[in-house]
């Protein structure tokens, strides 16, 4: 099982927010404009494997103060 996990911003209209970069699950914030907002997700386990996926968010439209997200029950490939 993974044991460290980082998360980070890769490119976006404008830069995001990641609540807890160090944690399975996190929040976004800041995704205050339209398009396509791209983020990674790294792990490592107890004896050193490890993999990483990309997750891409795309906001449609922008309805209120700062777009939020939570990657609780997110699945990533």
């Amino acid at each position: 099982a993974p044991i460290s996990y980082t998360w980070s911003f890769l490119s976006g209209p404008v830069a995001a927010s990641i609540s807890a970069p160090n944690a399975a699950t996190t929040n976004l914030t800041g995704l205050t404009m339209a398009g396509i907002y791209t983020f990674n997700l790294a792990a490592v386990d107890n004896v050193g494997n490890s993999g990483n996926s990309v997750l891409t968010v795309t906001v449609l439209n922008v309805a209120g103060v700062g777009s939020y997200i939570n990657l609780k029950n997110a699945r990533y490939y």
